[in-house]
C-alpha cells in the first residue's frame, strides 16, 4: 500500500525465510511490517545510506528475531519506542564505525560516533523519533481499516482524508455521490481515529512472538 514507509521486500524475505517455523514467520511478518518503517526512518536520520539504513533495518530484526534484543527488553524503563530507538542507533554508529574503518579515517570516525551520541540531546532528535513513530502509528491503523470496511470505503476515505483530494474528483473517481462519500469520511473516519489510538497503543506495549 502507497502508505507504507518501509517495503523493501528482499529485507523483509531475508528475515523472515531464517525462521523455520511457518507460524513463527507469520508472526515476525506482521512484527515487520509494523516496526521496519520506523527502524528505517531512524537509521537514515542517523546519517545512513539507504543501503545502509536497510541493514540497519535487517541487523535489528534479526536480533530481534533471534531473541537477543527482545530478551532485553523491559517494560519497566518506559516506552517501547525509546528503546527501540537507542537499539537502533547504536546498531548504525557501529555501521557508520565500520564504514569508516574501511576507509581508514578512524578520527572522522571518532568525531561522526561522538557527534552522533550528542544529537540525543537536541529537540530536532525528539522531532525526527515523533515524526518517525507518527508514521509508523498511522501505518498500522490503517493496515487495520483496510481489514475492517470495504475496499471501496478504504480508497475513497484514504484518498480524500490521507491524500486529500478534492471532494469531486474523489466522488468521480471511486462513483459515489457526495452525500455518500460525506457519510464514508465520517463513519470510516470516526474508526480510524480508534485504530490509530488503540495502534499508539500496542505499538508502545508490544507482545513479541
Amino acid at each position: 500500500m502507497p502508505y507504507a514507509p518501509y517495503r523493501n521486500e528482499e529485507t523483509r524475505s531475508s528475515v523472515i525465510s531464517a525462521l523455520r517455523d511457518s507460524a513463527a514467520q507469520a508472526a515476525w511478518g506482521r512484527f515487520f511490517d509494523t516496526y521496519a518503517g520506523f527502524i528505517y526512518g531512524i537509521a537514515r536520520n542517523t546519517g545512513l545510506s539507504d543501503a545502509d539504513a536497510d541493514e540497519t533495518v535487517q541487523t535489528v530484526m534479526f536480533e530481534l528475531a533471534r531473541g537477543g534484543a527482545s530478551a532485553r527488553y523491559d517494560k519497566s524503563l518506559g516506552p517501547f519506542r525509546g528503546w527501540l530507538t537507542r537499539l537502533v542507533r547504536w546498531r548504525a554508529r557501529n555501521l557508520l564505525l565500520q564504514n569508516e574503518r574501511r576507509t581508514h579515517a578512524h578520527e572522522a570516525a571518532g568525531a561522526e560516533l561522538e557527534a552522533t551520541t550528542e544529537l540525543a540531546t537536541k529537540p530536532e532528535l525528539e522531532r525526527i523519533i515523533e515524526e518517525e513513530w507518527s508514521k509508523a502509528v498511522t501505518a498500522a491503523a490503517l493496515e487495520r481499516l483496510r481489514a475492517e470496511v470495504s475496499p471501496l470505503h478504504f480508497q475513497a476515505y484514504y484518498a480524500s482524508a490521507i491524500d486529500q483530494m478534492d471532494a469531486a474528483d474523489v466522488a468521480r473517481l471511486y462513483s459515489v455521490s457526495a452525500n455518500n462519500l460525506y457519510q464514508i469520511r465520517r463513519r470510516v473516519g470516526a474508526r480510524f481515529r480508534e485504530l490509530l489510538e488503540e495502534a499508539m497503543r500496542d505499538l508502545d506495549n508490544p507482545d513479541f512472538p
